[in-house]
């Protein structure tokens, strides 16, 4: 019988719309758990990168899992398996509860996410092996080689990741998320049920099973080279996705791209139709290496921070993973072996996750891993150990060394930087610059000190006696800032979101402020290399709380009221969506006197929040109004420590008199269609703009 027969595409339909089903479930979850994490974290790109770092080693578990269940006979795993995602049911739906003990670290956000939904993670991820291993027990044409198996496995990843942030999310709430995640999970059960089912009917003793039953083991060698081929592709994914949300795109959800194309490659690679050759790969592949390590080097804004910049990072990730992704599938074992290979890819995958989540940010002050894992995996390149190129081994070796020792001159250069700190939150740098930007030196107007996370200004100040407790940036006197305390003239502020402390320049003499921050590493600097602090204010020295916006405000005792709300909390311009919703507007008019504003810095390159919060504003019975400030014209260029384009909004009740910021040219958001934001329900990808 041929492979058309009605028998065998019974078994190949059933078997891959399992796979499918279990791989859109562990790539829908994920966004899903990183959802709910956003208020522990505070809109963090490393909260995404544990996050990833977590499921990668849960992966493991889950093929390490399979690969124990394989020592007993196909059966016995078939049935093993399905006892263990039934134990899933026990932690489903799943949810995690912020902490109120302060900023988390890294293995705070590892430990939640285990207590979660490690069980039916680690489950799900044996799904991949053991299916595929059921399969080789029937009697279809291609039982002994079972890997487009694992292409349609991707697929249905592929499907799950993109499905989250452009169908699901804009359509339910997390709760329903929850229960229709659920729901798949019973389903995923039946499907299993059946495929064992069938490989049990099926089940053969052909020729071609009894030998790839005598296929030898493979030896050590060959297990290393698996994980290398897999730690590569693994720790650039994570690599490209923090140097992309911090320095060129960062926008929400930009991680489902990278993430997407990691996916895309395992598809092209195991699905047996790929239209590009290894050693097209092998020539491709240093070149853009090349390109991209020189554009970082030169730190020019517009290489490393452009549409140009976005587009090569993507394309020398993508072409480094599908290139050693194509050489795991040419080193694929057979049947017998399947789960050992599984194993090994699980563990690179993870290492590779460990390295960029726990371990560089211990042990590195600056975000070098990416580049340097880059520059590595040219060691994985097989165009340098082809017969046909002479001394290849030792021109790569030389052009390894020569990249490496270049990217490592130019990590250690000064160049205006006076500190550079890096924390769970990312990379934040002080620089002292000319007001023109350029560096070195001594400027007409004097030295301009710079706080900056990647391509995100958190705030300046003009380093002279005479205009040192002037605000500059986003928040000037002329600005949007100085309107709202100009007309409202608060005396007691709480402001979320620290920056450099600009802010505390209006806390009158008779007045108190308290700051509040998520990252340490804000404070640190605010306290070190700034001097709003401490020279700003006559009222003296705010107090500073280091936590999550909306739960350390919600800490402090009921009594305490203000004046006004400041919220100006962002990381590399990532939106924490849970300090703007329905629920979080009502709790910080609570907290405010008769008469007090709620003041929101919605400054954003690429997201449109005023329609958002003046709708969740109305749902809260309050009214709004907003203000863009812009100040420089197209192609002017702008001048540190100056008035820079800003956009502000303000929520009062509705008897609070807003006459006069009108009269300022503020305005009322248009809400149009736009649905009110909750704990429950966000839709960033409504909100995006290009």
């Amino acid at each position: 019988m041929t492979a058309g027969h009605p028998k065998y595409a019974l078994l190949a339909f059933v078997f891959g719309a399992t796979l499918f089903l279990s791989a859109s479930l562990m790539f829908s979850i994920q966004p899903m758990i990183g959802k709910m994490l956003l208020p522990i974290v505070g809109g963090s790109p490393a909260g995404w990168i544990v996050a990833m770092a977590f499921f990668q080693i849960m992966l493991l578990a889950g093929y390490f899992l399979a690969h124990f269940f394989s020592t007993v006979k196909p059966s016995a795993h078939g049935a093993l398996f399905l006892l263990a995602l039934c134990l899933g049911f026990a932690f489903l739906p799943a949810g995690i509860h912020p902490q109120n003990d302060g900023a988390p670290g890294p293995f705070d956000v590892f430990a939640m996410l285990f207590r979660a939904v490690a069980v039916p993670f680690v489950a799900l991820s044996a799904a991949s092996s053991t299916l595929q291993r059921l399969f080789t027990q029937t009697q279809h044409p291609r039982a002994q080689d079972p890997y487009f198996l694992y292409a349609v496995s991707n697929l249905g990843s592929f499907a799950g990741l993109f499905a989250y942030p452009f169908l699901i999310d804009p359509l339910t709430g997390l709760k329903l998320q929850g229960h229709l995640w659920l729901g798949g999970y019973a389903l995923l059960v039946l499907c299993v049920a059946a495929s064992l089912w069938l490989s049990l009917r099926g089940k053969t003793k052909t020729r071609k099973a009894a030998a790839g039953a005598r296929e030898a083991a493979p030896k050590l060698a060959q297990k290393l080279q698996w994980v290398a081929l897999s730690f590569f592709p693994s720790s650039l994914l994570l690599g490209v996705t923090m140097y992309i949300t911090s320095n060129i795109f960062p926008a929400p959800m930009m991680w489902v791209i990278p993430l997407g194309l990691y996916l895309l490659t395992f598809i092209v690679a195991f699905g047996g139709n790929a239209s590009v050759s290894l050693r097209q790969l092998g020539v491709a592949q240093p070149v853009l290496v090349a390109l991209v390590i020189a554009a970082m080097l030169s730190f020019k804004w517009e290489l490393n921070s452009s549409w140009f910049a976005l587009l090569i990072h993507m394309g020398v990730f993508f072409l480094t993973a599908l290139m050693c992704h194509m050489r795991l599938a040419e080193l694929r074992p057979a049947g017998k072996n399947l789960t050992s290979f599984y194993l090994m890819l699980s563990v690179g995958g993870a290492c590779g996750g460990v390295l960029n989540a726990f371990i560089a940010p211990l042990v590195l002050n600056a975000p070098v891993e990416y580049p340097a894992i880059l520059i590595l995996s040219l060691l994985m390149n097989p165009i340098f150990g082809d017969a046909r190129l002479r001394h290849g081994i030792a021109i790569r070796n030389g052009f390894v060394a020569l990249l490496l020792v270049m990217m490592t001159a130019r990590t250690f250069a000064t160049d205006g930087v006076l500190a550079q700190d890096r924390s769970f939150f990312g990379t934040l740098t002080v620089m002292e610059m000319n007001p023109d930007g350029s560096i070195g030196g001594a400027g007409k107007d004097g030295k301009i000190r710079v706080l900056s996370h990647g391509s995100t200004v958190h705030g300046v100040q003009i380093m002279t006696p005479a205009q040192e407790k002037l605000p500059g940036s986003y928040f000037t006197k002329e600005g949007p800032v100085g309107d709202v305390f100009a007309v409202y003239k608060p005396k007691h502020s709480a402001i979320i979101g620290l920056g450099v402390g600009s802010m505390n320049c209006y806390v009158p003499k008779n007045g108190s402020a308290v700051f509040i921050d998520i990252d340490p590493a804000i404070v640190k600097a605010a306290n070190n290399y700034f001097t709003y602090l401490d020279k700003c204010s006559p009222a003296g020295r705010p107090e500073i709380i280091v936590g999550d916006g909306r739960l350390a405000l919600d800490g402090i005792k009921k009594s305490r009221k203000f004046d006004i709300i400041a919220l100006d909390a962002f990381t590399a311009d990532a939106i924490p969506t849970h300090l703007l919703t329905v629920e979080a507007i009502r709790g910080y008019h609570a907290r405010l006197n008769r008469g007090g504003v709620i003041l929101f810095n919605i400054s954003n390159r690429y997201v449109n929040l005023a329609p958002v919060l003046a709708r969740n504003a109305q749902e809260a019975g309050l009214k709004a109004l907003f203000r863009e400030d812009r100040r420089l014209k197209p192609g002017e260029p702008r001048k540190l420590g100056l008035r820079a384009d800003s956009t502000w909004l303000v929520i009062a009740a509705q008897d609070t008199d807003l006459s006069a910021l009108a009269a300022r040219k503020w305005r009322a958001p248009d809400t149009g269609t736009q649905m009110p934001w909750t704990d429950d329900y966000t839709n960033l990808a409504a909100a995006l703009r290009f």
